[in-house]
């Protein structure tokens, strides 16, 4: 018969639950590029913005964000990780009759 003594009954940690630590050491799954990019409104405080979707990255709560160009002033932009909530797709508008977008116009 084996006798443990010393044993900590303390179930969680600084470093979380023992469930926590042990997904922490499974690898992330990488984010996923959008090929081509995607044009999306990006809902803020002040109403929608214009961005570019350019990947997908998984949350550790198995929510999708966005990896999205927006621009932040004339002539700048910065590459903003947003939740996949606020990002909405822009419909395509309809073309002039007689023009398409593979033709120079």
């Amino acid at each position: 018969m084996v006798t443990l003594s010393h044993v900590s009954t303390r179930i969680g940690s600084e470093f979380g639950t023992l469930g926590q630590r042990v997904a922490a050491m499974k690898p992330r799954p990488a984010e996923r590029p959008v090929d081509p990019a995607r044009h999306v409104w990006v809902q803020t405080p002040s109403g929608r913005q214009a961005g570019l979707l350019v990947a997908w990255v998984p949350g550790a709560d198995g929510t999708w964000w966005g990896r999205v160009a927006v621009s932040d002033a004339p002539g700048e932009a910065s590459l903003q990780l947003l939740a996949g909530r606020l990002l909405s797709p822009v419909q395509q508008e309809a073309e002039e009759p007689g023009v398409r977008g593979d033709q120079p116009g």
